[in-house]
């Protein structure tokens, strides 16, 4: 998914997360909560170290490699959730779900993730390429949509 397609997915995330704890009067938690969220929406690209010189991306992790195994958030957001106290376990927690989301969009493009261990050949569900408007509108007209159902429903 493009940079752009995964804030607004990111930021979704971050409405559906931290409404509801704005309305428990929990306003530092639902802060800190969109706040982690919005930085972690790219967390697994530019944790690549990344540079652009003359059109063309260098970096010191491969793209789609290592960084982008879920193990790695998933451990995070596991051990931030039983060993930090809120607010800054939110913020933490927040970072760790918006990085999963990233990798469940990146899993559906043809290039895909590795799944089993960080160097695994990246496997890929294909349902859509990466940088298309019309897909990644839809994926992220999607993620509103749920996000939205869900707080109605909350």
């Amino acid at each position: 998914m493009s940079p752009t397609g995964h804030k607004f997915t990111a930021a979704a995330l971050a409405l559906g997360w931290g409404l509801p704890l704005y309305h428990q009067a929990l306003y530092l938690e639902a802060a800190m909560t969109a706040a982690g969220v919005m930085l972690g929406a790219r967390a697994p690209d530019w944790a690549e170290v990344a540079r652009w010189v003359n059109d063309r991306r260098y970096s010191l992790i491969p793209h789609r490699g290592p960084t982008h195994w879920p193990g790695i958030w998933l451990i995070g957001l596991l051990l931030c959730l039983h060993y930090l106290e809120s607010p800054l376990r939110d913020a933490a927690a927040g970072f760790f779900s918006a990085a999963l989301l990233h990798l469940a969009l990146d899993v559906m493009t043809p290039t895909g993730i590795p799944i089993l261990h960080p160097f695994d050949k990246k496997r890929a569900i294909r349902v859509y390429r990466s940088g298309r408007f019309i897909p990644e509108f839809m994926l992220t007209a999607l993620c509103w949509s749920f996000i939205v159902l869900f707080l109605a429903l909350h």
